[in-house]
């Protein structure tokens, strides 16, 4: 089936309104950050077997973006003006409006499978962090920054633990060892090393 384009706009009207919606939220998790309501952490996409999980989030994390680096936003918007303004010229708003949402919702459903899959690796958290307790307890410098490391992270990063890899990845840097690990985006990469640098003040 052939799909002809009646005409060309250089800001069609599902990828403006797209545009705006983006934009208002953006601004909206500023203002509502800046009076104590975490919107990432209310509707952004968190693993269905979180306690912080909610269904809505399927749908609103698709319109969230990092509060602390413009540059991600704009990235993000240009390219969905870029690619986006042709693609609905051609198809039409509303084919363009379901592509839209089905390649996010695929997107999703690939990232909270990876995800999942590392929560599976680590399905008893609880274990894994007692057994690095006694671990960690076997060295007095060791378990002075553990300690702190727990501390750290619940009163400054408040976290009320280790997520997946985390826990023992940050051990192990603790310890002084060479560490390398993968981590998924969402993972919860940068709090290996920046909690670790507070503590070891390196």
């Amino acid at each position: 089936m052939n799909y002809r384009p009646s005409g060309f706009s250089f800001l069609p009207p599902v990828v403006k309104n797209l545009l705006i919606i983006n934009g208002l939220s953006f601004f909206a998790s500023i203002v509502f950050g800046r009076m104590g309501f975490d919107v990432l952490g209310k509707f952004g996409l968190y693993l269905p077997v979180s306690e912080f999980f909610e269904p809505y989030q399927l749908v609103t994390h698709l319109f969230l973006h990092d509060t602390s680096n413009l540059g991600h936003i704009l990235g993000n918007m240009f390219a969905l003006w870029m690619f986006g303004t042709p693609l609905e010229n051609l198809w039409g708003g509303k084919r363009f409006f379901i592509y839209y949402f089905v390649t996010g919702f695929g997107a999703a459903a690939l990232h909270l499978g990876v995800n999942y899959w590392d929560y599976l690796q680590a399905s008893n958290l609880h274990l894994i962090e007692g057994s690095l307790d006694a671990l960690m307890s076997s060295n007095p410098i060791w378990s002075a920054r553990w300690a702190a490391a727990k501390r750290l992270n619940d009163t400054l990063f408040g976290h009320r633990g280790f997520q997946g890899k985390q826990g023992p990845t940050i051990a192990a840097a603790l310890r002084d060892e060479d560490v390398f690990v993968l981590m998924p985006t969402g993972g919860g990469k940068s709090l290996c090393y920046q909690l670790t640098a507070l503590v070891t003040g390196g």
